[in-house]
């Protein structure tokens, strides 16, 4: 999943994808918080 994560953030920025979308960019940060209770 890190690999994964990683590659998620780098497309995100190169991109400027969610760059406007308040919702989505709610949701990818539910994600990154979520992920980071589980890893730890």
């Amino acid at each position: 999943l890190y690999v994964h994560r990683v590659m998620l953030c780098y497309f995100m920025d190169k991109y400027k994808v969610f760059s406007d979308c308040a919702e989505e960019q709610a949701k990818y940060k539910n994600f990154i918080a979520e992920y980071e209770k589980i890893t730890m």
